[in-house]
């Protein structure tokens, strides 16, 4: 049997009576589509005044891509500090680096994780890292950290002068270690407002 037209099908709905049936093709998820369905009748091409046809349409509209932005985690437990952020940088809607180094290891034993805009991050972890060796210059040991929270207050106020210099400034930072003088595991967060606050057993930040 021979596959019938779209005009075969009308002639054969008009002479067995029954409604005609018309949709758009399907379209794969995520794409707009307009699905439109009519119970249509021969008769009321000639008789429009009696036509009872109802229309349903139905509009699906493009999904929109999920922004996803700097993530960073720090979790302490009982002999030191896990830290982790993912390696993401992206400008707008542009990925510039997909390997990109979130983690700023200052000492041995204290990492910086950063958030916000790339450049603003970099020359704060720059600046806390210089601080670091000199201390470690200056005195001959390695500093602790315990120091790690007077040099991550001063950052703070570094950012702040900066954030008042350049208005677009954006940094959100975690510290994370272990503080040899009392024994045991820190997390402080960086606030982009300057403010220092030391966190619990986890942390989480991004941007």
């Amino acid at each position: 049997m021979k596959s019938l037209d779209l005009a075969s099908v009308s002639v054969l709905t008009f002479f067995l009576g029954l409604p005609f049936t018309q949709a758009h093709r399907a379209t794969p998820f995520g794409e707009s589509a307009t699905t439109t369905t009519a119970t249509t009748h021969p008769y009321y091409q000639y008789y429009p005044q009696h036509d009872t046809t109802t229309t349903v349409s139905t509009t699906t509209s493009k999904a929109l891509p999920v922004n996803l932005g700097t993530t960073l985690v720090a979790i302490r437990y009982d002999k030191g500090v896990v830290v982790g952020a993912d390696s993401r940088t992206s400008v707008g809607g542009f990925v510039s680096n997909r390997y990109a180094h979130k983690l700023a290891r200052v000492t041995p034993h204290c990492t910086i994780l950063r958030s916000g805009s790339a450049a603003d991050t970099q020359a704060v972890a720059r600046e806390c890292r210089l601080y670091f060796r000199q201390q470690s210059l200056r005195y001959g040991t390695a500093t602790a950290t315990t120091t790690t929270t007077t040099t991550v207050t001063q950052i703070a106020h570094y950012m702040r002068q900066a954030v008042m210099q350049m208005p677009h400034g954006q940094v959100s930072l975690l510290v994370a270690g272990y503080d040899h003088g009392v024994e045991a595991p820190r997390i402080y967060s960086v606030a982009l407002s300057g403010a220092l606050l030391e966190e619990g057993n986890f942390a989480v930040a991004g941007s």
